[in-house]
């Protein structure tokens, strides 16, 4: 079994966006990932857990906030080789870029 935690591994901390030129200025698909939360453009996420597969690819349950409700979400979080690059699959999709 893997891991588990409440804390992200450090290669995932920091700001991500669409792409490196969307880093420059506000953005939608903004998202900043601290050890302990996540805070998208509208909403953001308690970390209550997370399960490590491998140091880039990790399983995040977070309690989340935002426009006046409140949900729990799953996300699949996977760096690149490089880690510049990170795949979010929680059913949605995406893809973001690493800010300088």
């Amino acid at each position: 079994m893997a891991p588990t935690s409440i804390r992200l591994p450090e290669p995932f901390i920091g700001r991500w966006d669409a792409s490196p030129e969307a880093c420059k200025a506000t953005s939608e698909m903004r998202l900043i990932i601290t050890q302990t939360g996540l805070t998208f453009w509208e909403s953001a996420g308690r970390i209550s857990a997370v399960t490590i597969t491998r140091p880039d690819d990790v399983t995040v349950q977070a309690d989340f906030s935002g426009e006046g409700e409140q949900w729990q979400r799953r996300l699949h979080l996977v760096l690149s080789a490089d880690n510049q690059t990170l795949t979010i699959d929680d059913g949605k999709g995406g893809v973001r870029k690493r800010c300088p």
